[in-house]
Parts: C-alpha cells; structure tokens; sequence
C-alpha cells in the first residue's frame, strides 16, 4: 500500500472557492485512505507559515522534514493553493538532502500565473526530481503545459477535477417547489441563475443585458436571479483597478435604466449558504456564466449547478470547456481573443439560452443529469481517477521554459507581492498582458478556449 503525506493549509483559505475545494479534494484523499488503497498522513501549516514564515525562515518545516524521514512516505501531495510548494520544498531541501525527498504530487490551482516567478524557481533545485503535476481542467492542462519544457510525457501533467459535495448539491424537486411557492413563481415562469461572485472579468453586467433582450423575444415570462457578493478585485494584473463599490454602482445603475416591470423581475440575492444555493439551483431553469475570469481553471459554481441538474449556459473559456460533454446539459458559447479584447458570441448564448428554457426539463430529467454528473464530479464519484493518479509512477521534472521566466518578470513587475494583495496604487497598463490577440497574454489564454492549437480561436 502506498504511503501518501498529503500538504495543506492548516486553517481555511481566504479564497471563497478554496474554502470548497481543498476540503473536497482533502475528503477524496480520505475516502480513499478509508478504503484501503492508500497509508494517509497530513501536515498543516497555519497561516504565518504560508506566507511570512516560509519567506523568513520562521516555520515549522524542521517538523516536515522529521516526519519525512521518520514515516517515509512514498509520496508527498500538496492538496491546497498555500503554501506554495517551492517554498516549501526549498526550505525542506535545508534539512533533506534532495535526492532523499519522496517523489512529489503537486494539485495545482487557477492562481499558477499570478505566482509565475515561485513556480519558475522550482526548476533551480528540483530539475531531475520526481514531480507530476495535477490540474482540474483540459484548458488548465493546455496552459500549465505550454510553459513546461520539452520532452515531458504528453500525460506528465494529469488532469482530476475539483470534486463537489454529493451531500450539499444534488437535485432536490421538493424545495424547487417550495421556493417557487415562496416566490409566487407560476409554472410558465423560467428563472435564468447565476451564482458567483459579481466581478469585472465575471461579465455579469453582460448577463443582465442580454437577459433583456431575451425577456423581448421570450414567448414566457423571465426572471433573473443573480446570487454572490460583489467584488471589485477587478482585472489588476492588466491595469484594471476598481474603486470600492464599483460593481454595485455598476450593476445597479444597469437595472435602474431598465423599465420598472422588468427591473422587478431581476433579483439580487447577495451571499448565501449552501443549503439556500441548493434550493436556489433547484428552483431555477437555467444556469448562466459569461466569465472571462483571467484564472477561471475550472468553475465550481457551475459544477455545483450541474451536480444539482441544471442546465447550464457557459463561456467556452477556462475550465468550463470541461462540463460539456456529458450525459447532462451544458452548452458552451463560443469565444475568441481578437486585436480588440475578448469576444464571445452573444448570439449563441441567446440560442442556447432559449432552447434550454424552451426543452422544459421535467423532475425525472433533472434527477437524471444530477446523477450523472455527480457520477463523475462528486468526491465519491471522482476517486477512481484519483486513485488511479496516486498508483502511477512519478516522471523526473525536466523544468519551465523560458516563456514562464518571462511571465514572472512582466506580471507584477513592481511590488508585486503587495499589489498581490490590492495594497499597489498608480499600476499601469502592461501592454504585453492585454487581452489581444497580438500580446503575450494571447499566446498564454489561447490555450483556455477549446481545441485551441495555435489561432486561439473556436468557431463552434
């Protein structure tokens, strides 16, 4: 049985999907601990060991590094987005000759370009060592690819997912009643959902102007419910800083240019727990996400959504590319980065819109795409393949190109550990991270949309 010491944070993360996803890929490891395939052991470090201690030498990596000699381990899993992981092989490699340090597994998250100058400084000491890097999308798996060197194995890097909670989301056709009954929703009413956060790089101003036009050709009655808090971390990493309240302002100023009968139809319900996201999910008719988020390697949202039998409606950009597919319903609409910025068919995403509302999905078939997609995507559901990943052996890491080098030298070239943190004021624009087709940036995120090759381009 192989001995597995899983890393992670010992406390939750500030990120609002990290606090879903390391806990679920952590209940995947123990589900499988539990069966017998693998010895598990975790290490914690709290939150002055992710980031100043591992900078200033003040940690509890002395601690690791006995436990790494005593238990011996067959293989070391970083599980969490913190702490980085070169940090903290660097700093066991002052105790533990490298040689000696068990092959690594490494669950690598959509922050991999905002940290591009740790990573790239993982080739310095690692080159040669044992390092298989696991990523929860297609489109991550292309990204993270482009900046290894060549002669990895095409399966060196092994694309899981981030599983969902099979007891928090699943189809629930007794509190889509319930909450439609609430909301004096008639049965010939449609509600168009989408859940997240409400930022720049989100496109839900997007949304909300097409839900107009949707509402002008819809033969039923439409209503949007936009669930999440708003966020004004905007797109910095590209010269976009917003002001504190920015989204709200902008968000509500869309709305009130509506006419009054439509504005009411819109409804903001701001954060919520995940029992009311379930009913929410439930009681709504499609799922839509317009993102462009510069990091969105997967989507736990629409899984979520998914796994509750959902329809959904997706950008094909980032890791939604990998819920389409399936025996369950999500449609992607097409995007391309041209010389002007971003563009996604807003054509498709009315067409796909309406047929989804226009199929009527009954109880049955929304209990049915839960179970398959939860099939697939739940924790329990995913711990084959994560199985499978832990039994496989582990290739010597050859390396980052130079491509990454120069990513860390031009993303957050001043200051950038407290531009990290919104504290930089007065950034400007890096005209070699504009979202264009003739900038860096492009050759980067090209590899988010769909069968991406060389044009980043899809024409689905």
């Amino acid at each position: 049985m192989k001995k597995v010491l899983v890393i992670k944070s010992a406390q939750e993360s500030p990120w609002g999907s990290c606090k879903i996803i390391s806990p679920n890929i952590q209940a995947t490891y123990d589900l499988l601990a539990a069966a017998g395939d693998i010895e598990l052991r975790s290490f914690g470090f709290y939150d002055k060991n992710i980031v100043d201690g591992l900078l200033n030498g003040e940690d509890n990596v002395a601690e690791l590094a006995d436990l790494l000699q005593a238990w011996k381990p067959d293989l070391v899993s970083f599980v969490d987005h913190l702490p980085l992981p070169n940090r903290v092989l660097n700093r066991i490699s002052h105790y533990i000759p490298v040689k000696k340090i068990p092959p690594v597994l490494v669950h690598i998250y959509g922050d991999f370009t905002y940290f591009s100058d740790d990573w790239y400084k993982l080739t310095d000491q690692f080159k040669g060592h044992p390092i298989k890097f696991v990523v929860a999308s297609a489109a991550q798996r292309r990204l993270v690819s482009f900046f290894l060197e060549e002669g990895h194995d095409q399966n060196y890097v092994r694309q899981y997912l981030f599983p969902v909670s099979e007891q928090d989301y699943f189809f629930d056709a007794g509190a889509r009643d319930e909450l439609r009954t609430q909301q004096e929703i008639p049965p010939d009413e449609r509600v168009i959902l989408y859940a997240g956060r409400v930022s720049l790089q989100k496109n839900v101003d997007l949304l909300i102007r097409e839900f107009r036009r949707l509402s002008d050709e819809s033969p039923a009655p439409l209503r949007l419910w936009i669930v999440g808090a708003f966020d004004d971390v905007g797109a910095i990493f590209m010269g976009a800083k917003n002001y504190e309240g920015f989204m709200y302002s902008k968000i509500q100023k869309l709305i009130a240019s509506f006419p009054p009968e439509l504005r009411s139809r819109i409804t903001l319900w701001g954060q919520q727990d995940k029992g009311t996201l379930r009913r929410l999910k439930a009681a709504a008719d499609v799922f839509v996400s317009l993102s462009l988020y510069h990091d969105e390697d997967y989507g736990m949202s629409p899984a979520e959504a998914l796994a509750c039998g959902l329809p959904a409606v997706l950008t094909d950009w980032g890791g939604y590319g990998s819920f389409a597919g399936g025996d369950w319903q999500c449609r992607l609409a097409p995007v391309d980065i041209t010389e002007f910025g971003h563009r996604i068919n807003v054509g498709k995403v009315r067409e796909h819109v309406t047929a989804s509302l226009g199929a009527k999905a009954t109880p049955e078939d929304r209990q049915r795409w839960s179970t398959a997609f939860r099939t697939e995507f739940s924790v329990s559901g995913s711990a084959r393949k994560l199985r499978e990943i832990l039994a496989e052996d582990v290739d010597p890491f050859l390396g980052f190109k130079w491509n990454l080098n120069y990513l860390s030298s031009i993303f957050w070239k001043e200051d950038r550990r407290s531009r990290f943190y919104y504290e930089y004021i007065g950034q400007k624009i890096n005209t070699n991270f504009n979202p264009t087709s003739n900038s860096f940036y492009h050759d980067i995120y090209r590899n988010y949309i769909s069968g991406a090759s060389g044009a980043g381009t899809n024409n689905g």
